[in-house]
């Protein structure tokens, strides 16, 4: 009971705090499962050489295997006061998984039309968060208030739906003839820069 008493000195408010849920996301271009076609009226010339013709190309390579998205997250952390509130302590820990990610699929220029999107795989976020401040006054006259925040938080890529395992970013970005300076490979986070060691 003395040792109830001595924490409630100086702890006068704690709250845990939790939460599991689970999202879904088909925020991606309609018909996916579809070969769909796409008219273009001013690129194709005849006979006559200034009236355009129509013409339509298949634009997409169709996926019919394409789902949702999914995010499940784990929320876990507190809320505390302490010191007659003077000191107020907020933590929380998460783990966000990412399944069935969408994104569009690199695909050989000769194919001939666009990518699809699909499910590329499952991606991990993970990570703390903590926020520390402080409330005091001086005097009757002076009130002041100090606020810090930590935060570590870890991308992380744990499948992808290739054999390889990468999914190369684009050649050329920093400037011609070279290769690819980022990329999205299994076991690190999203879109790191690749390249030499120098």
């Amino acid at each position: 009971e003395p040792f109830m008493e001595s924490v409630t000195d100086v702890m006068n408010f704690f709250k845990f705090r939790g939460s599991w849920g689970q999202n879904g996301n088909c925020n991606i271009d309609n018909f996916q499962y579809l070969a769909t076609i796409a008219f273009n009226t001013s690129a194709y010339f005849y006979e006559d050489k200034n009236t355009p013709s129509t013409g339509a190309y298949p634009d997409i390579l169709p996926n019919e295997n394409v789902t949702w998205e999914t995010s499940e997250q784990l929320d876990l952390g507190f809320d505390a006061r302490f010191f007659d509130s003077r000191l107020g302590v907020n933590f929380d820990w998460y783990i966000k998984t990412t399944k069935d990610w969408l994104v569009v699929a690199p695909t050989l220029l000769s194919y001939g039309t666009g990518a699809p999107f699909i499910n590329g795989g499952d991606v991990e976020n993970r990570g703390v968060e903590l926020a520390l401040s402080w409330f005091d006054k001086v005097g009757n006259d002076f009130q002041y208030d100090i606020n810090m925040n930590f935060a570590h938080n870890k991308n992380n890529v744990l499948r992808l739906a290739n054999e390889e395992g990468i999914i190369h970013g684009p050649e050329a970005v920093i400037a011609e003839n070279t290769t690819e300076s980022f990329r999205v490979q299994v076991g690190y986070p999203m879109g790191y820069f690749w390249g030499y060691k120098t």
